[in-house]
C-alpha cells in the first residue's frame, strides 16, 4: 500500500516553523487558503510567539474587523451580482419575458442561493494592502478567515492580528485562572441547609458541599 501526506508548515518572522493541522486548509481552484481559526494553539503561538497555554484570539478586535470587512465585501458581490442579473432580465424582450417569467424568477433565485452559500472569494484590505480571503460554507458570513496562501497576505494577516495578541492573551489568562479559581473553591457550611449533593461531609454545623 502506497500512502501520501502533504503537510504545511509556516514560518513569521524569526519565529521556528509550525506545523498546522489538514483541517485548517481549504482548497479553491486550486489554490489553498488558510482558516484563522482563533482556537488553535499551533496559530496562536506561531503570532503571539508565546508558549502559554491555552491561547485564545477570538476577542482580537483585529479578526473581528477583518472578518466584519469580508461580510461587507461579500454583501457588495451579492448586490452586484443582483444587479447584473436585472440588467440581463431588462435586455429581453417583452414577451419573452412574459413567457418566461416564472422560469427567469426560478433561475435568478438558485443564482442568488449559489453565491450565498457557494464558494467565492472577495478582497479586502489589511494593513493597506489587498487580502483574498474565500467565502464558503451555508452560513459563510459566520465562517472562520480564509486566507490565500500566499506569503505576503499572509503576513500581513499576522501582522495585523499580533497587534492585539497580547492583549487576547491577556484576557485568556484571566478567564482561566478564574476557572482554575472557581474549581478549587472547596467546602462551604451552610447551616440549616439541605445538602443538594449525594456525597456530603455532615458536622455539627450542617452539611459542607461544594459550591
Amino acid at each position: 500500500m502506497v500512502e501520501l501526506r502533504h503537510t504545511w508548515e509556516i514560518k513569521f518572522q524569526d519565529e521556528k516553523c509550525s506545523a498546522i493541522p489538514d483541517s485548517l486548509i481549504e482548497s479553491f481552484e486550486h489554490q489553498q487558503y488558510l482558516r484563522i481559526r482563533p482556537t488553535c494553539q499551533s496559530l496562536c503561538k506561531l503570532i503571539s510567539k508565546s508558549n502559554q497555554k491555552n491561547q485564545f484570539l477570538s476577542s482580537s478586535t483585529q479578526l473581528l474587523k477583518m472578518i466584519s470587512d469580508r461580510n461587507e465585501a461579500a454583501e457588495k458581490n451579492l448586490e452586484l451580482a443582483e444587479k447584473e442579473l436585472k440588467q440581463e432580465a431588462g435586455k429581453e424582450s417583452d414577451a419573452d419575458l412574459f413567457n418566461q417569467e416564472d422560469n427567469d424568477a426560478d433561475q435568478q433565485a438558485v443564482k442568488k442561493r449559489k453565491l450565498n452559500n457557494g464558494e467565492y472569494v472577495v478582497s479586502i484590505q489589511v494593513l493597506g494592502k489587498e487580502v483574498n480571503v474565500l467565502m464558503k460554507g451555508n452560513r459563510p458570513g459566520r465562517s472562520d478567515l480564509l486566507v490565500l496562501m500566499e506569503p505576503a497576505m499572509l503576513e500581513r494577516v499576522f501582522q495585523a492580528l499580533a497587534r492585539d495578541a497580547e492583549e487576547c492573551l491577556s484576557g485568556t489568562k484571566r478567564q482561566y485562572t478564574k476557572k482554575v479559581a472557581s474549581d478549587k473553591v472547596l467546602w462551604h457550611v451552610h447551616p440549616g441547609k439541605k445538602c443538594r449533593l449525594r456525597k456530603c461531609i455532615e458536622s455539627l454545623h450542617g452539611c459542607f458541599y461544594l459550591c
